[in-house]
């Protein structure tokens, strides 16, 4: 399991770098707001390996789309973007052999010649939402911590120093 720092924790280190004792709930709301916005470009800017997951699906046929070989994508994949298609478990079987592969109507489709029964999808796992309210995560990944408390900071001088111009 990857290192992890409480959505709290980071909200102490904003205050803290902000200069703030306290948060008003405009502030609060911006944080979160901010923070989530900010993960979300660090989530897609990298194929960062802690955020990467492994999936084994089972390959069949489908008729609409026409395909020998395909697997269908759904939500049990719990993967936001696939990279790469694999024979066997790469991390663990050097013998792993990268398939090519083609998305199309909610299904990946192999190349008609395979003859694989089964594949492993390296993807990067879906963004939570990360807040301290009820269904969102409160836990961000630990490498992601300082980048997204220093862009918070920097963002939100910006905005007091727009506001105070503007006053």
């Amino acid at each position: 399991m990857a290192r992890t720092v409480t959505f709290e924790s980071l909200e102490k280190r904003f205050k803290m770098a902000a200069g703030l004792p306290t948060l008003t709930q405009v502030d609060e709301f911006f944080f979160k707001e901010s923070l989530n916005s900010r993960a979300q470009t660090a989530w897609h800017r990298c194929k960062w390996p802690e955020l990467l997951k492994l999936v084994e699906k089972s390959v069949g046929s489908t008729t609409n789309p026409t395909a020998g070989k395909a697997v269908q994508i759904d939500n049990d994949l719990n993967i936001m973007e696939i990279h790469q298609v694999y024979t066997k478990n790469p991390f663990t079987d050097s013998t792993a052999v990268l398939l090519d592969f083609k998305l199309l109507d909610g299904y990946l489709i192999l190349p008609a010649n395979s003859s694989v029964s089964s594949v492993f999808i390296v993807g990067t796992a879906v963004r939570p939402t990360y807040g301290k309210d009820a269904g969102e995560e409160t836990n961000v990944p630990d490498f992601l911590a300082n980048y997204l408390v220093d862009r918070q900071r920097l963002h939100f001088r910006r905005r007091t120093e727009v506001k105070n111009i503007s006053h």
